[in-house]
């Protein structure tokens, strides 16, 4: 088992230290719920310097790129840069990031756009 910050992080190693093809479902879940955690916050932030700066249009879409990319640089440090001890394959964790995270950046975005340049 390892520690990152306040999350334990489980890995399926046998006896010997090589890793185990079978896969604990709910140590998948846990590391997925940090995944997402970790690009919800990294939507919200990006989304609240979208709005701040008042990017619009095909610059935003790139500031949002830029969050996913940004994301998934965090998740490849927590992971040491070898993900399969965590998950059982790489591209949900991707895909995962761009459906959830696109909402809460585009909320985020649109509020803090409204509160500095429509509101003020």
């Amino acid at each position: 088992r390892r520690v990152h910050g306040d999350t334990l992080v489980f890995e399926s190693r046998s006896m010997d230290g090589v890793i185990d093809d079978k896969y604990s479902h709910a140590r998948v879940e846990a590391n997925r719920l940090v995944v997402g955690n970790i690009n919800t916050y990294m939507a919200i932030i990006f989304g609240c310097v979208a709005g701040v700066l008042n990017v619009s249009a095909l610059m935003g879409v790139a500031l949002f790129v830029v969050s996913v990319g940004a994301a998934m640089v965090m998740v490849h440090l927590k992971t040491k840069g070898d993900w399969r001890p965590y998950f059982q394959a790489y591209s949900p964790i991707f895909t995962d990031s761009l459906s959830s995270g696109l909402f809460t950046f585009v909320l985020f975005w649109t509020v803090f756009q409204n509160m500095a340049y429509v509101f003020s």
